[in-house]
């Protein structure tokens, strides 16, 4: 219930009730006895009143499970950001008291919203399938709620929430290890690890990806996340050859599970080796990440991909066309609440620091760096350590910046050209 009323739709539904009425005519008394109102929207109840009572007989009929199980078989499959297909099914799946059915809507919107990074209603989503699945007496190591779980850890990740995805994950281990779905335990695997990497413990991040890939074989799609995140890794670390060659075959198998975010992802992994190099091929690719990102409708994939073309922009000396794509990266992360805004900063700080303007590169390193806290061991978050360690008014200030920069690149081997601009010694 609630927003425009399809008459077509109605129609269908009393069609499944097996009601012979003439709904055109429904709805013209409706119009004239002011119940129903019409506008260039559609229809609509003219007051919550009359929509209030319409639900309460609809309920008293007993026909309320039969109108929302037909209404969930008429959305439309495109839905939108905000609401996608799947949570709609969900609401009228869980009207019609289908439970089951109704969280293997639920589990569905949770990934719709990951990947339109949706990331609070994506948490959300996550927890109340967790509570759902519970509910009907699902195991914690069921594989469900193995998904679930996976799910609420990315969230996590992606949000910035390192200290509370350490907790969560540690909490996972024992029923991942007891879960009897190979695949499920494999996205929870991939999960861990990215979380374990995130937190500086490399060795266990690459262990629990080996386990990870041993369980995921058969699927393309999880293959596909599994050597993007083993890209990732090789290339924070300067492998730089094998980072090329993961997220060569992360795009083979993303497009073998016919999955546009995860061609994307594989993509702009490429582009950003490439930009590394100073390969001028990749800006090609960072443009084709972009487009792909788009159509796959990820708000974040999308900004690191303008992020990638910033960097080739910078390169060709257009300093004015870089500084543009960056902010609007930026400012696209944030809207959607991701902690890569932070990083993306840190380079717009660099970009700052080459142009001559200090104070602006100062004042985005230190807004990079206070988004991130402590709570990244990444080689991403050099940039803004490079920029303070040379522009912090405080000396204190700047042997630590230089410390902690020096220390990752000892940790990681991490390798940039734009290293040559600051004087690590």
């Amino acid at each position: 219930m609630g927003g425009t009323i399809d008459p077509d739709q109605v129609e269908v539904v009393a069609a499944e009730l097996g009601l012979k009425t003439d709904i055109e005519q429904v709805f013209v008394t409706s119009f004239e006895l002011g119940i129903m109102g019409y506008d260039d929207l559609g229809w609509s109840f003219s007051a919550v009143e009359y929509e209030a009572e319409t639900r309460r007989l609809s309920q008293e009929s007993g026909r309320w499970s039969v109108i929302h199980r037909v209404c969930a078989s008429l959305v439309p499959d495109d839905g939108d950001v905000s609401m996608p297909a799947s949570e709609r099914r969900y609401v009228h799946l869980d009207m019609a008291g289908a439970e089951e059915e109704a969280v293997v809507e639920l589990a569905q919107a949770v990934d719709d919203h990951l990947g339109a990074s949706a990331y609070e209603r994506a948490g959300a989503l996550a927890d109340e399938l967790e509570r759902r699945l519970a509910m009907l007496g699902a195991a914690p190591d069921d594989r469900r709620r193995i998904r679930a779980a996976a799910a609420r850890l990315d969230v996590m990740r992606f949000t910035g929430r390192l200290n509370d995805a350490v907790e969560t994950a540690a909490g996972m281990e024992k029923r991942v290890a007891t879960c009897a779905d190979p695949l499920a335990r494999a996205d929870a695997l991939r999960s861990m690890g990215n979380v374990k990497y995130l937190s500086g413990d490399y060795k266990a991040a690459t262990a629990l990806f080996d386990q990870a890939f041993r369980f995921a074989q058969g699927d393309d799609l999880l293959l596909a996340k599994l050597y993007h995140g083993a890209a990732w890794f090789h290339s924070n670390h300067s492998r730089n050859e094998a980072a090329l060659k993961a997220y060569n075959l992360s795009v083979d198998h993303a497009r073998a599970a016919n999955s546009l975010r995860d061609v994307a992802w594989g993509l702009h992994g490429i582009a950003e080796l490439k930009a590394r190099e100073r390969e001028t091929e990749g800006r090609r690719v960072a443009e084709e990440a972009r487009d792909t990102f788009a159509a796959a409708g990820s708000r974040t994939g999308w900004a690191l991909a303008v992020q990638v073309l910033a960097e080739f922009e910078r390169l060709d000396g257009d300093y004015l066309e870089a500084e543009r794509l960056y902010v609007l990266a930026a400012d696209t992360l944030h809207h959607v609440g991701s902690i890569v805004e932070a990083m993306v900063r840190g380079r717009l700080a660099v970009l700052y620091y080459v142009m001559g303007d200090n104070r602006a590169a100062l004042a985005q390193a230190r807004a990079a760096r206070e988004a991130v806290g402590h709570g990244m061991s990444l080689p991403a978050r050099l940039y803004m350590d490079l920029v303070l360690m040379t522009l912090e008014t405080s000396e204190d200030r700047r042997r630590e910046h230089r410390e902690i920069a020096r220390s990752l690149i000892a940790r990681t081997g991490f390798k940039h050209p734009d290293f040559d601009l600051f004087d690590l010694t």
